[in-house]
């Protein structure tokens, strides 16, 4: 349905993550998910 990379983008932004568009020379796409480390989460 095409909802996987909307859903994926909509819990990187609830969690305070990353989602990064990777080009692929031989084509097609990859994405990476970049979590925060635990420090940053903690409250000043």
């Amino acid at each position: 349905t095409g909802l996987g990379l909307y859903i994926a983008r909509e819990l990187c932004r609830a969690n305070q993550a990353r989602l990064d568009y990777i080009p692929v020379p031989a084509g097609g796409s990859c994405f990476r998910l970049v979590l925060p480390g635990p420090h940053t989460l903690l409250p000043t």
